[in-house]
């Protein structure tokens, strides 16, 4: 396909279970997740080497079933980090443990996360609570798609508030955020948070850019980067 020339990466995947919709796609289903999951690993590789980082390292936080970071490998992203809730980690453990060849290294919460050079990429699947006591600083990008909005304004902050405050090895990090702006009421019964206004409580969080996200409407797609000052929020 030229979309595959073009992303230069194979959307081919492994179906993980049956009864799946979507596009019949040379001998498996991908469904509209997986399409998604493709379009941004492609945009967090595209970023990352706009910026020249060599060794891509990105985190996600409510990773779901683990499509993005299936297909971040692909587009060669070396190290790639999960944080969700245990219940979501067994499913995106199951998914990739089926779904990824030999060269790539899947390591759960609490196994050995050292790389061996016979893998081309590394994926840790980590409980979300693993990030803040794991070290960040290694991390070029971090990715969150379809789940700020409805986390919570304190467990938002605490994730930004933890993040912006790393001291990155290479100077600085990116954030990738593709959410919807709806307002629409929370489990708690509290209204969903805009991300690009609680951004704005961040000193030294920047905007770069910010445009309307195509694959689904009502969705922004925003990039922000965190410049190597000392974190204030406002």
């Amino acid at each position: 396909l030229n979309i595959e020339k073009e992303i230069g990466f194979s959307l081919s995947v492994m179906n993980p279970a049956s009864g799946l919709y979507g596009l019949d796609f040379e001998n498996c289903i991908l469904d509209a997740r997986m399409i998604e999951a493709a379009s941004s690993a492609f945009k967090i590789s595209k970023v990352l080497s706009n910026d020249k980082v060599k060794n891509k390292k990105v985190c996600e936080i409510g990773a779901g079933l683990g499509w993005s970071a299936y297909y971040a490998t692909k587009a060669g992203i070396k190290q790639y980090s999960l944080y969700d809730l245990p219940f979501m980690n067994v499913l995106s453990s199951y998914t990739l443990l089926k779904t990824v060849g030999d060269n790539i290294n899947i390591v759960l919460s609490g196994e050995d996360a050292s790389h061996n050079k016979k893998y081309h990429s590394t994926i840790h699947i980590k409980n979300a609570d693993d990030f803040f006591t794991d070290n960040l600083e290694s991390f070029d990008l971090l990715f969150n798609q379809d789940s700020f909005p409805e986390i919570g304004m304190m467990n938002f902050h605490n994730y930004i508030s933890k993040y912006s405050e790393v001291l990155f090895k290479s100077g600085k990090s990116l954030i990738l955020s593709i959410n919807q702006e709806s307002k629409g009421k929370s489990g708690t019964n509290e209204n969903q948070l805009v991300v690009n206004k609680e951004m704005k409580e961040y000193s030294n969080i920047m905007l770069r850019r910010r445009h309307a996200y195509w694959l689904r409407p009502g969705y922004v797609e925003e990039l922000f980067e965190i410049s190597p000052q000392k974190k204030i929020r406002k």
